[in-house]
């Protein structure tokens, strides 16, 4: 059974917190989409001191849409459960992968659509999770899944058998189950969740999966 993580772009602290209180005790994780504006076109809520604020026990992952994610990795990996980092974003990945080794925070990595696998095969051993965007234009709800998303799990699952592997972008209970059955092992869920009418409701046909 995939990991069903939904996925918050938050515009406020309040907004943030109360999307948070909706999930909290129905799933694991959620997803907190930042961006600088920069890397991605919408400039979000992104003041990771406010992260303490958070009600409940859920885990939290920062997918941080920012250019020089060096800049700020730190301030968000003392707050945040996971951090991740896209390959494109920054020219220092080395040295953020060396400030994760002591950390009690995880790192993941992210590619855009049409970046290739290879950004990541060296860094396998030492990252906790890939996330795949499966959407072209990041940083909004509402994209469609791009379908050369399905090759891309695959191959990577193929080369990474036991690691965890996100797709995030256009997930919905049309392609879910395809993407689970390729290796993906956690699906990040914007649109599909906040826009049903249902959370409960719609996480739970998710998980059912």
């Amino acid at each position: 059974m995939a990991e069903i993580v939904p996925a918050i772009i938050p515009y406020s602290l309040g907004e943030l917190e109360d999307k948070a209180k909706v999930v909290d005790g129905l799933v694991t994780w959620v997803h907190i989409d930042i961006s600088d504006g920069l890397f991605a076109p919408f400039e979000t809520w992104h003041n990771p001191g406010d992260l303490a604020l958070l009600p409940g026990k859920i885990k939290i992952e920062v997918h941080l849409m920012v250019e020089k994610p060096e800049e700020v990795v730190t301030a968000w990996s003392t707050v945040a459960d996971r951090v991740i980092v896209h390959t494109e974003s920054t020219e220092h990945l080395g040295p953020i992968l060396n400030g994760f080794e002591h950390s009690n925070c995880k790192l993941g990595l992210a590619l855009l659509l049409n970046t290739p696998l290879d950004e990541v095969t060296d860094y396998l051993d030492k990252i906790d999770l890939v996330q795949l965007m499966s959407i072209g234009k990041i940083g909004s709800h509402g994209e469609q899944l791009d379908e050369q998303i399905f090759d891309k799990v695959e191959s990577l699952r193929q080369m990474w058998p036991d690691g965890l592997i996100q797709v995030d972008g256009g997930v919905n209970l049309n392609n879910a189950q395809s993407l689970i059955d390729l290796g993906a092992t956690s699906l990040a869920i914007g649109s599909a969740i906040w826009g049903s009418g249902d959370v409960l409701g719609v996480i739970k046909k998710f998980k059912e999966l």
